[in-house]
């Protein structure tokens, strides 16, 4: 069974000028996000990034709630 990937596009937060681009180039180094996008916000610079949610192991949070 072939397993996908689905990305997701969020805003991280809003910074002042020169962060985003900082903190973006970071987290794409060290694998958080796939991708990010600085744009010229009302406030800052708006962080945007693209990453892929953690998969949940289904049959683990079957046996935690039988534990339970």
């Amino acid at each position: 069974m072939r397993e996908e990937f689905t990305s997701t596009t969020a805003l991280l937060g809003t910074y002042d000028p020169g962060r985003a681009q900082i903190i973006g180039e970071q987290g794409l180094a060290a694998g958080f996000w796939t991708s990010f996008e600085v744009r010229l916000g009302s406030a800052g610079e708006q962080l945007i990034i693209t990453y892929i949610p953690p998969r949940r192991n289904v049959k683990r949070d079957r046996i935690l709630r039988s534990v339970s």
